[in-house]
């Protein structure tokens, strides 16, 4: 989406993350709603035009401030595919290129 586009787009959903770092225990992190190690969020915009854009947020609380390296967001993309290569919502040639790109790249996280 061109710069234009994003300033004039209506948006449907507002959010706020609220991360705290730290070693936290199971019962910690479900009174704060949630615990992880590190945190990614794929923010999608879907314009009128009928195409989609995204972007890509990320954070490792194992080295608070810094983002999550190429190498650790492809081996999160590869667990994606090997989640959709099953899901029967996709059609047979959809889960066929989900199931290629692991099968392909598994070895290379």
């Amino acid at each position: 989406m061109s710069e234009e586009q994003i300033n004039n787009h209506t948006y449907r959903l507002k959010y706020d993350l609220q991360c705290e770092t730290g070693e936290f225990t199971v019962d910690e992190c479900k009174e704060f709603g949630g615990g992880t190690d590190a945190l990614a969020v794929i923010s999608l915009l879907f314009p009128k035009d009928g195409s989609c854009s995204m972007e890509i947020r990320s954070i490792d609380g194992r080295n608070p401030g810094t983002p999550l390296s190429a190498k650790e967001l492809f081996s999160a993309w590869l667990l994606f595919a090997a989640m959709l290569a099953k899901n029967k919502e996709l059609d047979q040639s959809r889960r066929a290129v989900c199931h290629s790109a692991v099968e392909h790249f598994w070895s290379t996280r």
